[in-house]
């Protein structure tokens, strides 16, 4: 049996090295997102990649953390899970309604991101806090995503001032 202090330390760094060799094909993507969306996607996408800007982020880190929610699993704990869960599908579900309803897409998907962000630590966190896991060792992957998010912030503004290829 892995003692729970080398356990929480070996996923730490699996959440850590999962972001940096993810990083990479996300930033392709939020920088040539237009084009991105407009080759797969066809014509009538146009003008959609600033969404895809704006979702890189938080799709980075939860592909990086989602596997932690088996630690709610092993330790048998799926109703704290649960409980998260639900409460970021409701209320992100009422802010982004809000927000559509007002007419304003973009600012609804800009705070989908951020809060999408900002749960995922907070679920990694609580992953291991819930399951009696350090959550020390939590502290350098998240302070890395943290970082990473301002470097999405900077590459999305470069990135939208590039003169458009079409």
């Amino acid at each position: 049996r892995v003692p729970v202090a080398q356990a929480a330390r070996l996923a730490a760094a699996l959440v850590e090295l999962s972001a940096i060799v993810m990083l990479p094909p996300f930033v392709f993507a939020m920088a040539e997102a237009e084009l991105l969306t407009t080759a797969v996607l066809g014509r009538q996408w146009a003008g959609t990649g600033e969404f895809i800007r704006l979702l890189a982020l938080p799709m980075l880190v939860l592909a990086a953390t989602s596997w932690l929610d088996r630690l709610f699993d092993v330790h048998q704990r799926q109703r704290v899970a649960l409980a998260l869960e639900g409460g970021f599908t409701v209320v992100s579900l009422a802010v982004v309604a809000a927000l559509l309803v007002a007419g304003q897409p973009r600012i609804a998907v800009a705070v989908f991101a951020v809060g999408s962000v900002f749960y995922y630590l907070l679920y990694a966190w609580l992953a291991f806090v819930a399951n009696g896991l350090p959550r020390s060792a939590l502290l350098r992957p998240v302070m890395l995503m943290l970082m990473l998010g301002v470097a999405a912030a900077v590459v999305c503004v470069v990135a939208a001032s590039w003169p458009s290829a079409g």
